[in-house]
């Protein structure tokens, strides 16, 4: 792709930053790609078994399909609501059906939040469940047949019908939330980014940035000091430090970082930092939007 460009004499190309939100290590992992061809998620998550949410990119029914059943595809039900909700003007009697539907799902869904996983799911199997079952067949009935699938809400509903399976996929896996704001919200970070500093320059330091984001990103959601915690981690780096397992941000969350003089030029003291919410019962694994 950048021989392609340089051949035409062009000044940039447009790259990619991709984001995976894992469950199993709370860490939160940056990748930086030219293209969104095999060189992202496919190459990412080659030899990944698990479960895999994110939006209906055609990437990621890609990584699945090659996967041998190694990787289960969940739809992300933000983005399924998202999109009737956009279309609401379209047929508003038909949008408000659905978006009521949606309501009573999230509402059991922040009853099952404080959970354990087990009982989490059984509490998804028992009340969510049959109003999935309920949409489903509204989604088949004479009462839709009135809208034309060109139509803003028919294309709705047939992204409704098309995912309807992977939208499905939290209800029997207690770790896997029922959506990808989450991630999404990472993503921000990157589009703050972009407005700042507008081009990354290179590839390598593409790359570097996604390194960087994954370390602060991660420290961050492991409610260390940001600035304590890189520091920590390039001083002992500098020090030969090779098992870099150790320096994990989970591994060093009962690390206390204490004030202290010397971290900040001036000599003024950081308090550690505070807790920024409780610990989220469910993320994807990994979860992953672009």
């Amino acid at each position: 792709m950048i021989a392609d460009a340089q051949a035409e004499l062009r000044g940039s190309i447009t790259a990619r930053m991709w984001v995976y939100h894992s469950i199993t290590v709370p860490i939160n992992v940056f990748d930086f790609t030219v293209s969104r061809h095999r060189d992202g998620s496919e190459l990412f998550l080659d030899g990944f078994a698990g479960s895999l949410m994110a939006d209906f990119y055609s990437g990621y029914e890609a990584v699945r399909t090659r996967s041998d059943g190694k990787i289960i595809r969940a739809a992300c039900v933000a983005h399924a609501r998202r999109k009737v909700f956009n279309a609401r003007d379209n047929h508003p009697a038909h949008a408000a059906l659905l978006l009521g539907m949606f309501r009573e799902i999230y509402d059991i869904e922040d009853r099952a939040k404080p959970l354990p996983p087990t009982e989490r799911q059984q509490l998804r199997h028992a009340e969510a469940w049959p109003i999935w079952t309920r949409m489903q067949e509204y989604l088949a009935s004479e009462a839709v047949s009135n809208v034309m699938p060109k139509e803003p809400f028919g294309q709705a509903l047939n992204y409704l019908r098309n995912q309807f399976d992977h939208l499905l996929v939290y209800l029997d896996d207690g770790l896997m939330p029922i959506d990808n704001n989450e991630t999404e919200q990472l993503m921000k970070q990157v589009a703050l980014g972009r407005e700042k500093w507008m081009f990354i320059g290179s590839v390598k330091a593409g790359c570097r940035a996604a390194d960087l984001m994954s370390l602060v990103s991660s420290a961050a959601r492991n409610d260390l000091d940001v600035f304590r915690y890189v520091k920590d981690v390039l001083d002992q780096l500098l020090a030969a430090e090779s098992n870099y397992d150790v320096l994990r941000p989970r591994r060093l969350q009962a690390i206390s970082y204490r004030s202290d003089p010397d971290l900040r030029p001036g000599g003024a003291a950081i308090e550690g930092r505070p807790t920024r919410r409780s610990s989220a019962p469910g993320d994807a694994s990994p979860a992953r939007v672009e």
